[in-house]
């Protein structure tokens, strides 16, 4: 793995974080509004649900794909969501996408 740093856009950086929350959002109403709310135990008796394991896999898988040398840790255990699929494939985020803040606003 190359471990060279490489620069994030904080706009566009800003613009993917806004699109995958709302994203994820989607996820967690899916999985409420199909009723699915269990609650697994995790080995320190903590709870974790579909939701949480989901949004977790989808915001990794992203990330990764957009910033390789990004350092992304969730809450969950790799091996929790490694069958999990991404609700969000990262060709998805497109250049509108990440252009909706611009640098503009943030300076």
């Amino acid at each position: 793995m190359d471990s060279s740093h490489t620069d994030i856009n904080l706009a566009e950086f800003v613009s993917v974080l806004i699109y995958l929350s709302e994203e994820c959002g989607k996820v967690i109403r899916q999985v409420e509004s199909s009723g699915d709310l269990k609650k697994m135990d995790k080995s320190d008796a903590s709870p974790v649900t579909m939701a949480d394991l989901k949004v977790q896999k989808t915001i990794e898988v992203c990330l990764k794909a957009l910033y390789p040398t990004l350092d992304v840790q969730g809450e969950e255990s790799a091996e929790s969501i490694v069958d999990i699929p991404s609700a969000v494939d990262p060709e998805q985020v497109t250049d509108l996408v990440k252009s909706f803040i611009k640098q503009d606003w943030l300076n």
